[in-house]
């Protein structure tokens, strides 16, 4: 049964490099963060680890239209969130200037018994501080659902 996105297709992805760009924290969008997740009050200038599930996202230079154009989205309603881990290195600050970078490094199909046919496509982005340290590191799946004809 032939699908609409070849395997071998998504399979070329693995190893592609994000544009990479730049990504701040203001202090505004700290506070309501962490606010919105009843954190506890931080040290000045730290920001909630929650920012990891966002930041990095936000300075990879693709929006996410743009990423689910890579995969071969079917539609917006074809994607689904997979697994999220993050290793903080080093604490995220307000107002502090990080360079994102990474790269998609697996693709797999697999059939889910509620989901039918999808892809999981995992990348990794690194967030860097401004003298090259590696603050965070998030690796993130997403499942681009597939359809059989």
């Amino acid at each position: 049964m032939a699908v609409a996105v070849p395997l071998a297709e998504m399979e070329r992805l693995v190893g592609w490099r994000f544009p990479g760009g730049r990504t701040r924290i203001p202090r505004w969008e700290s506070f309501l963060l962490n606010d919105v997740v009843c954190g506890p009050e931080l040290p000045e200038g730290m920001v909630h680890p929650a920012a990891c599930f966002h930041a990095p996202l936000a300075g990879i230079g693709m929006g996410y239209a743009e990423i689910f154009a890579l995969c071969r989205a079917e539609s917006d309603d074809a994607i689904r969130a997979g697994e999220y881990t993050f290793q903080i290195r080093r604490p995220l600050r307000e107002e502090v200037e990080y360079w994102v970078e990474g790269e998609i490094v697996a693709v797999e199909r697999k059939r889910g018994a509620r989901i039918g046919l999808f892809d999981k496509v995992v990348f990794e982005l690194r967030m860097l501080e401004p003298g090259g340290e590696v603050a965070v590191v998030a690796v993130n799946s997403w499942l681009f659902l597939r359809s059989e004809p």
